[in-house]
């Protein structure tokens, strides 16, 4: 190997360290926060939830079947979507696409704007659900955090889709959905758009349970969510490795 070969490698080491470094500095900050907002929703769950005070069986299931208990699996719910997608978005940024194409087709993602605006995105959410998890035990506060939390990130879905930041790869991933371009990016975005537009109606609709079906619509939000992009969360990894296996058996063989 050459001087300029062991070079060129240092560099690559050099960039991908750096990357990894930036990963892991707006991945920490943001995990803290989310960490606070579960751990006070469950504590204030648990300040509404009281079991002594059941005098047989059927109170007790009143109390699970109570308004704080459904606001709070819509609020597990929304977090779990949250922090898996913000997780994946930033590991598929930040680590994995540089391998999958190649570290200098990624070079010109990782601009001020881009990190600016990430920062801007974790930091929002993360700032929001610790909001939203005071809430718990009101259902209709906690609603309007949610619709603020849901055009916040289709402010920045669509940011990302306008700056043309993933356009350059557009071609559709089979297995994961769309990792390389646009795809997940506007299904999130067209998702919640819909869901902030209903939400805001019955909020200031005159229906008699409007909380109570915002609470409900927030949870179809999430599963609708789920549904749309499961692959783009929970990779397959098993056709994953194949996949590439038999592209490296494939390159080998020519």
């Amino acid at each position: 190997m050459t001087n300029m070969e062991k070079d060129k490698l240092e560099g690559i080491d050099l960039v991908r360290a750096i990357l990894s470094n930036l990963h892991d500095s707006l991945k920490w900050l943001w995990l803290i926060i989310m960490g606070l907002s579960l751990v006070n929703a469950i504590e204030v769950y648990a300040k509404l939830f009281n079991p002594q005070d059941a005098k047989n069986p059927f109170d007790l299931l009143n109390m699970f079947i109570a308004e704080h208990t459904i606001v709070l699996i819509s609020f597990i719910l929304v977090f779990i979507r949250f922090y898996f997608g913000d997780s994946r978005f930033l590991d598929l940024s930040y680590e994995e696409t540089q391998y999958s194409r190649g570290l200098r087709a990624e070079l010109d993602k990782y601009g001020a704007s881009k990190r600016t605006l990430d920062i801007m995105l974790l930091l929002n959410h993360g700032i929001f659900f610790y909001f939203m998890s005071f809430y718990i035990g009101n259902s209709a506060y906690y609603s309007y955090f949610f619709v603020i939390l849901m055009i916040v990130n289709v402010f920045w879905l669509l940011l990302q889709v306008i700056a043309g930041i993933n356009a350059k790869y557009p071609e559709p991933d089979p297995l994961i959905g769309n990792m390389k371009g646009n795809q997940v990016l506007l299904k999130w975005s067209i998702n919640n758009l819909l869901f902030v537009i209903v939400i805001s109606y019955v909020i200031f609709s005159d229906l008699q349970y409007r909380v109570l079906i915002c609470i409900g619509l927030t949870i179809l939000n999430s599963l609708v969510d789920f549904c749309l992009t499961w692959k783009y969360y929970f990779p397959p990894l098993h056709d994953l490795y194949e996949r590439e296996y038999n592209k490296a058996g494939a390159r080998k063989a020519l």
